[in-house]
């Protein structure tokens, strides 16, 4: 089967038009991982699908609803004969406008994949992407307004599955204003993680006092600047450990950990294990390195969590 490469600027135009861009085909195996600033919601229609995201393996089956975002690295790394999928992005604008319950957007923006478990819904998905696929080609001006209303209630429902509670009311055009703030500071994150940002670069970047843009960003999503941050740069150094033989204390400073002493402390706590040992799991073996071989004496807090 051919890998492609993946270019997904082509899409640009009609996430700011809409919204969202809808693909919907037989998808290809990718070169390498990539990311993107949109909530991705995917349905395999046929055949088997599996992900490489962050540094797991994940496989999806025919009819299976996933949502993910799609800042943390991924790809199709494997796909059965005759796999086809509907994908939507999802700007992630749009996804805080809808103030889904706080316990789905933090799962996403802490690196989850969150997947519909309940098999009783494969049927109603498949036809409701089929109509969703079928409405692109609709001449309606309402079909783009239709499609986002029939998805923000069917993410409701997988939120309900969570036991996730719902968040009351609408938004003000000036709250409406804060997500997109908040989407821009999510952005910036993305795109620095692995630099020595902190919160005052991130601030500074929406044009807002580090206070304000703390209670901002946490109001929306559920989670602290501080704590995003932590996991795009966790994120991005699973995957080295995972798919790559990089030391680990390069890893730690590639993924943008100022301190390697700090990387340890943090990945041990949020991932329950060292890195040494999460590598050994991933890949069989004794993970390389010894634990105690992290450089003494560095101490540093790590850029960006205060």
């Amino acid at each position: 089967m051919a890998r492609i490469a993946v270019d997904l600027s082509f899409w640009a135009d009609e996430i700011r038009a809409k919204g969202y861009a809808y693909l919907y085909g037989e998808p290809g195996v990718m070169v390498d991982p990539h990311r993107h600033q949109e909530v991705e919601v995917n349905l395999i229609e046929s055949g088997e699908a599996e992900y490489l995201f962050a540094a797991n393996r994940i496989v999806l089956s025919q009819g299976e609803l996933t949502i993910f975002w799609a800042a943390i690295p991924h790809s199709l790394v494997r796909l059965a004969p005759s796999t086809s999928y509907h994908c939507i992005h999802l700007s992630l604008a749009r996804f805080l406008q809808w103030q889904m319950p706080n316990g789905l957007t933090a799962r996403l923006l802490h690196g989850e994949m969150v997947r519909e478990r309940d098999r009783g819904w494969a049927d109603r998905d498949l036809a409701l992407f089929t109509q969703w696929s079928r409405d692109r080609e609709s001449p309606c001006p309402d079909a783009p307004r239709v499609l986002l209303l029939e998805l923000e209630a069917r993410l409701r429902r997988l939120a309900w599955s969570l036991g996730e509670p719902a968040r009351a009311g609408g938004q003000s055009p000036s709250q409406r204003g804060q997500v997109d703030v908040v989407e821009r500071m999510a952005v910036f994150i993305t795109n620095h993680y692995n630099e020595p940002i902190t919160t005052a670069d991130i601030a500074g970047d929406v044009g807002l006092h580090p206070n304000y843009a703390m209670a901002l960003f946490r109001n929306a999503c559920g989670m602290t600047l501080g704590e995003y941050l932590t996991h795009q740069r966790l994120s991005q150094a699973q995957r080295l450990l995972a798919t790559t033989e990089a030391r680990i204390v390069d890893v730690a400073f590639e993924s943008g950990f100022g301190s390697v002493s700090q990387f340890y402390a943090l990945f041990t706590r949020l991932c329950g294990q060292t890195p040494r040992e999460f590598r050994a799991q991933r890949k069989g073996g004794n993970g390389g390195e010894p634990d105690g071989d992290q450089p003494a004496g560095i101490t540093e807090e790590v850029s960006g969590q205060r």
